[in-house]
């Protein structure tokens, strides 16, 4: 993930990926607190659901829609789980993304740095979700019947609203936890609307383009639109 074009790319949208990089680039890379800034909101679903799933004593599963070859939240909440829950807790992940020339060697290598092999099962997909398949039958397909999802985070440039739009109904009942990143006001707005229209309750939110600020954590400049929801 440290390349230039990432780095470049994310300093203004996530600033302490670039720090991490540069620390890990020198020989010195040691995880701390995130930093403030528009992936916050993320990390607090990934860390909560992680706690959520472990102190219930049962299986974990995160699904990352728009997630790239590393899949790096549904990995960090892998390792979230894995450190929280008891040994050999179920735990299942899906990565979906649909990148042509998308090489999936890439996220068994990142999760084999970050995990002992095996530790959770892995389903992957480059099917455009709500295009080539529904994002409902992407989760069916992907995790033991009469399980949960503990999170679907969905990153998917503009077509979020689409998916919302059309499957949020099915997804309430198969989903403990949405995260959607948005990628215009329009578009947040919109989803909000749904969300709360299907009795969704929403956590944290803030809109994409803008200096937002929070209670007690200050002012931050988000790119993209941020939507933490639970049914």
């Amino acid at each position: 993930f440290c390349t230039r074009g990432a780095l470049g790319a994310f300093r203004l949208i996530a600033p302490s990926r670039v720090l991490e990089c540069h620390s890990h680039e020198a020989g010195h890379f040691r995880r701390g607190a995130p930093l403030f800034d528009e992936e916050y909101a993320e990390w607090m679903d990934v860390l909560e659901v992680a706690a959520e799933a472990a102190k219930r004593g049962d299986s974990f599963a995160v699904a990352e829609i728009g997630s790239g070859p590393y899949a790096i939240w549904a990995s960090r909440a892998a390792v979230a789980f894995h450190r929280l829950a008891s040994t050999g807790a179920p735990c299942h992940l899906l990565a979906v993304e649909e990148f042509v020339h998308l090489d999936w060697k890439l996220l068994q290598e990142h999760l084999a740095v970050n995990l002992p092999g095996g530790r959770c099962n892995v389903s992957t997909s480059q099917k455009s979700a709500g295009q080539d398949d529904s994002l409902t039958h992407l989760l069916d397909t992907s995790l033991p019947q009469g399980l949960l999802w503990d999170l679907v985070d969905m990153d998917i440039q503009g077509s979020e609203l689409e998916i919302i739009s059309s499957e949020l109904p099915s997804l309430t009942s198969r989903v403990r936890r949405l995260h959607v990143s948005t990628h215009s006001r329009a578009i947040h707005i919109a989803v909000l609307d749904n969300l709360r229209a299907e009795g969704w309750s929403i956590l944290r939110e803030f809109p994409p383009l803008a200096v937002n600020r929070w209670p007690l954590y200050g002012r931050f400049v988000s790119v993209d639109g941020h939507i933490s929801a639970v049914p």
